[in-house]
């Protein structure tokens, strides 16, 4: 079992950010289970933070897809590693608009992920989100699709 973190930048129209979210929730919910891939994806001010987990090959093959996605550019891996298990075994794909008040850089979730693995050798779903929630000021999350 492999998970990839990873950060990339909206490229498209600000007022279709709704409804691209929507269509890659949609998507995701579909195509995933094919793949056992289970995950999240945070949106917030032209950025998304995305966690994916399933079998490395798998894993690589769908970012090959997603490096060629029109939405989005400059995918930096944040982190790419070995689990044990799953933490997002629930999730085909849940999508979060993160409040506009709040911030998220690049830096900020090096650092949380630097912490993390120190205090826990696996992720579980559940805490690191709670977890990154806090790290970054408490941030409303609200689901684009349940």
């Amino acid at each position: 079992m492999h998970t990839i973190l990873y950060s990339s930048q909206y490229t498209g129209d600000e007022h279709s950010i709704d409804s691209d979210l929507l269509s890659i929730c949609h998507s995701s919910k579909r195509n995933n289970p094919v793949k056992n891939i289970t995950g999240v994806l945070f949106y917030h001010q032209r950025n998304f933070l995305q966690a994916i987990e399933g079998e490395q090959s798998d894993l690589e093959k769908l970012m090959s897809v997603l490096e060629k996605d029109s939405r989005h550019c400059n995918i930096r891996r944040v982190f790419d590693e070995k689990i044990l298990e799953k933490s997002f075994s629930q999730w085909n794909m849940d999508v979060f608009n993160i409040d506009d008040n709040q911030s998220i850089d690049y830096e900020k979730i090096i650092d949380f992920k630097n912490i993390y693995n120190n205090v826990l050798t696996h992720i579980e779903a559940q805490l690191f989100i709670e977890s990154l929630k806090e790290f970054l000021a408490d941030p409303k999350l609200r689901s684009v699709y349940s």
